[in-house]
């Protein structure tokens, strides 16, 4: 295809977030602007596909019908950065359909890339994962094919920013090399405000002449504006239009530029640019959309920008919220999510919040979703003894050993010798029990001990602390706990940090430990300077070294995460970082408004701030870097009831196998499916508190017109999406020419409701691998990146192992089959799967694998010449995938469940040392076997429940449905407490 008018395509976009909102208002509205930088957007069958810059891990997609209102597709990046070249800096992107596969041309790390998929909505990846010039930064690649020709526009660094063109080779991932050559550079008056800019080119041909929109000044200045040049033949010479710029600041927009054209489905000419967020702050940029048309002038054909546009809307498929999430006082915020209800609480400082109640002893919030918090009283009735006078400051809520310790400060400004002191409650509401000091400034020799954070690590008890001071011994510094954290076990101190830290927060992410202080003056209203930095270590006590490899042991070292903004002054004094039920990483911390610095009483008026904190080759950064005021997505939160649920004794009354539950907050009810109940086909139970089932019936049957499956209807599982829920099940395939036992495939179907009906998407499975497969488990990242994991079956999959060698020796087998798991990456729309699978799970080749005795059961036992690794069931916890799986025959007594490790949806997975989890207990008095098939449900409460069937001497054969509690301790060690009987 060309760019010639009547055959456009396209659009582009640039983006951060940053929008201000009323100071004290919550919001989740659904709707914003469409927040992408540098947009472009493309017509494909029907749909626009917009994309941008606007994500730190990849480049964003939206869709339209209309180009008015825009929605977020399932899968919410179109290019992660997992998939391609580069780790930060995914700019200017261009999405072009040619020959049947789609292109997307962009920046990453200010070099020029290409990336293949075969759906506008991604994942676009990369074969060879490298720029298109490796020795050169240049940045805005855009692809014009002129008559069958490809040529790209590019800008490079060299007196300022120009513009180039080279002809790309016909797979167009390749520059043909000694084409380059230069196209415009800076060169009329209106482009010389600052600095010397030509950038974003986009090339149309309209009659027979080739237009040029580019893009001059710094993007960040208002004057940022669109002109155009002219040529005969795409690579010139170009000629600019001598009354440039042709777009700039219209009505109140500044800083308009990086535009791309395209034609609409009516055929009319459009115009997609970004604009600054406001006149005062240029982020989060916002996509805007006009008309172009042409008049003639001077005999000339001359390109215009009609002066009216549209600001599209964006309806979010998640609600979001703006900063802050609490005023008018929460001060040295610290979050726990309660264990026992699922509730969250926040503490602060001690304050006089001015409305006539006096002074607050360690305020305490209570929220449901993370975001909207509501005052429900004091940690304190009255201050503890053990010092005369002071404040209670900076608490640190923890849950110890079945309790709430609430570590604090005793301090007046520039005491002498404040302290740290420790309080217990039974709830996290209180009333909490002083227990009294820990250790004074004086005691412990470290001035100004104030600030303190506990950390649980291999077992052992810690608490960090320390502030501000200039003198000799100043610092921030660690000391061992007793295993009851009540006191110290020595007085032994590690120092962590100079003296020109306070505020210490530590949180372990894979093999590092962070450090997260805060710098600068806390409480000045307005004119606060606090900021945060971190550093970090392999090792808990250190030591801790910024990104420059600097110790922070001395005085202004660290690299900084989170800063103030024209608006918010003084962010800092974190919390612990939070994940939400997603596992997206959280944290608090308290800001200033400006304007509103302080209350009547003189109080510095710091609000309670919520950011989310992203990672980028292993750094920390809060938000953006600044005290967000932008529309920020909501935690995922699952819907709680005050009171944990409270589960029925097992086994349920419900013969199902293969058991899997779905919460539904829409009807605030569990579903729950699995093997059995109705011939050819799938039943639902439904339940408000997992203890009372409600037959809902058949859902699913293959008398309908897509049904692919003729018999043995298995393992389902149920997953809403886009509120749609989509059905993932095996069953026997009827296109069977070999007339195979086993002609397992996985299909799916879909429907608007969890109890049904649901219809199958197409006449087919969802892939064919060449060998039987069954189990279907599905996992969403959080960038919308969709895995399958599945088990081949045992039947004719004969293995030589150790174990198998030793069945025949024995004359019990003569071979061992295997079933083994594997994974891979599934299409955005289901209609298939990426790439080739990856096997994750077999069973153990060695005798003296610690795995194989457990998952050799029924051979040993002699009940069947098989190993099983199936029913696998992913989840993520921190930054950790948990695959449990099921070995051993499923109709057996030996059937079991373990788990593997990985750093990797796709592996490598390691079997943990723990295994199995979850097994008969026959020899432990009970009468429960067959354990196994399990699949996750976290419980309105936030409880993790394992599901799974088993066998009892009352059901006999029949599979009955179990559930137990679960849970991932803190050494990451996944246990199951069952199996369970009433």
């Amino acid at each position: 295809m060309s760019n010639t008018f009547p055959k456009i395509l396209f659009v582009i976009l640039h983006v951060l977030h940053f929008v201000f909102f009323p100071i004290g208002s919550i919001a989740s509205p659904g709707t914003s602007p469409v927040y992408l930088g540098d947009p472009f957007v493309l017509l494909y069958d029907g749909t626009y596909y917009a994309y941008g810059t606007s994500s730190a891990d990849g480049i964003r997609v939206y869709t339209s019908d209309d180009l008015e209102t825009w929605k977020e597709p399932t899968r919410k990046l179109a290019l992660n950065k997992a998939d391609v070249w580069g780790e930060k800096w995914f700019w200017a992107p261009e999405v072009h359909f040619h020959k049947g596969k789609f292109y997307m041309f962009y920046t990453a790390e200010e070099h020029i890339c290409v990336a293949t998929s075969d759906s506008p909505l991604g994942p676009f990846t990369q074969k060879e994962k490298k720029p298109m010039i490796a020795d050169e930064k240049c940045i805005d690649n855009s692809l014009f094919i002129d008559e069958g020709r490809p040529y790209m526009l590019y800008d490079r660094f060299n007196d300022g920013l120009n513009i180039w063109i080279a002809e790309l080779e016909p797979d167009l991932l390749h520059i043909k090399k000694g084409t380059e050559k230069p196209v415009i550079q800076v060169s009329q008056d209106w482009e010389k405000v600052w600095p010397r800019v030509n950038e974003g080119a986009f090339v149309i041909k309209n009659h027979g002449k080739y237009y040029l929109t580019y893009s001059a000044n710094s993007y960040e200045s208002p004057f940022y504006g669109i002109g155009f040049a002219t040529s005969d033949k795409i690579t010139g010479p170009w000629k600019k239009y001598d009354a440039n710029p042709i777009f700039q600041k219209p009505k109140d927009l500044v800083g308009v530029g990086h535009s791309a054209t395209f034609i609409d489905k009516n055929g009319k000419p459009r115009i997609v640019f970004h604009s600054h967020h406001d006149q005062e702050r240029i982020h989060p940029r916002i996509m805007h959309i006009g008309e172009v048309y042409f008049e003639e002038e001077k005999g000339e054909q001359v390109m215009r920008v009609k002066p009216d546009f549209s600001t599209p809307t964006l309806i979010r498929k998640d609600p979001t919220f703006k900063n802050p999430v609490f005023q008018p006082v929460l001060a040295d915020p610290s979050v726990i999510k309660d264990p026992k209800t699922g509730l969250y609480y926040a503490y602060g400082t001690q304050d006089n919040w001015d409305d006539g109640k006096g002074s607050r002893l360690v305020p305490i919030l209570e929220s449901k979703d993370m975001v909207n918090w509501k005052y429900v009283g004091s940690a304190f009735q009255t201050k503890p003894t053990w010092k005369n006078a002071g404040g209670i400051w900076a608490p640190d809520i923890n849950y110890v050993d079945g309790k709430y310790y609430l570590y604090y400060s005793f301090s007046t400004w520039g005491d002498p010798d404040p302290g740290v002191g420790l309080a217990i409650s039974d709830s996290p509401k209180g009333p909490f029990i002083d227990q009294g000091k820990l250790f004074s400034s004086k005691g412990i020799d470290v001035p100004n001990s104030i600030d303190p954070f506990y950390h649980e690590d291999q077992g052992k008890k810690y608490l960090f602390w320390g502030s501000f001071n200039d003198g000799p011994k100043q610092g921030t510094f660690a000391v061992e706990l007793d295993k009851d954290g009540k006191t110290l076990k020595n007085t032994e101190k590690v120092k962590i940090a100079a003296g020109d830290f306070e505020a210490v927060t530590i949180y372990k992410k894979g093999e590092y430990y962070y450090f997260l202080g805060s710098k600068g003056s806390c409480c000045e209203g307005a004119n606060s300077k606090y900021h945060v930095l971190v550093g970090r270590s392999k090792q808990l006590l250190g030591p801790y070294v910024d990104q420059q490899g600097r110790d922070l042991r001395e005085r202004g070292h660290g690299t900084l995460i989170l800063q103030g903004t024209p608006e918010i002054a003084g962010p800092g004094h974190t919390s612990g970082i939070i994940a939400d039920d997603q596992g997206k990483e959280w944290i608090y911390y308290h800001s200033i408004d400006k304007k509103h610095g302080k209350l009547p009483n003189n109080t510095s008026r710091r609000m309670l701030f919520l950011d989310e904190v992203n990672w980028n080759n292993g750094w920390p950064i809060i938000g953006a870097g600044k005290a967000n005021l932008n529309d920020i997505p909501m935690p995922t939160v699952r819907p709680t009831n005050r009171q944990p649920e409270t589960l029925p004794g097992n086994p349920l009354k419900v013969a199902l196998g293969d058991p899997y539950i779905i919460y539904d907050d829409t009807s605030d009810r569990y579903y729950l499916y699995g093997t059995g109940g109705t011939k050819n086909g799938f039943v639902a139970y439904s339940s408000s508190d997992l203890k009372d089932w409600k037959k809902e019936g058949v859902i699913y049957t293959n008398i309908q017109e897509k049904a692919w499956g003729t018999k043995d209807f298995w393992a389902p599982e149920v997953y809403k999406w886009n509120d749609k829920f989509y059905l993932f099940y095996s069953a026997h395939w009827k296109n069977n020419p070999n007339n195979e036992l086993e002609n397992y495939k996985i299909g799916v179907a879909v429907s608007d409701k969890p109890t049904g009906p649901f219809v199958d998407m197409t006449g087919e499975p969802l892939f064919d691998p060449g060998y039987p497969i069954i189990d279907a488990n599905v996992f969403v990242e959080e960038s919308g990146k969709m895995y399958l994991y599945y088990s081949r079956c045992c039947y004719k999959h004969p293995v030589e192992s150790e174990i198998s060698q030793w069945a025949k020796q024995q004359g019990i087998f003569s071979e061992i089959e295997e079933s083994w798991v594997y994974g891979v990456e599934l299409k955005p729309d289901l209609s298939g799967v990426i790439g080739e699978p990856e096997m994750l799970l077999r069973p153990p080749l060695k005798m003296d694998d610690v795995q194989a005795e457990w998952e050799s059961r029924s051979v040993n036992n002699k009940e069947v010449n098989r190993r099983w690794t199936e029913g696998s069931y992913l989840i993520k916890q921190q930054d950790t995938y948990y695959m449990m799986y099921s070995a051993n025959f499923y109709a057996g007594k030996y059937y079991a469940v373990g788990y593997a490790t990985s750093k990797n949806p796709l592996g490598p997975f390691k079997k943990s040392k723990h295994n199995p989890v979850l097994e008969k207990n026959t020899e432990k008095g009970g009468d429960v076997t067959g354990t196994g098939h399990n699949s996750i449900l976290v419980g309105r409460g936030g409880k993790m429940y394992c599901v799974y069937h088993g066998r009892t001497t009352q059901s006999g054969q029949d599979r009955v449905v179990f559930i137990d509690e679960m849970e991932i301790d803190k050494k990451g060690v996944l246990k199951v407490h069952g199996p369970t009987t009433k």
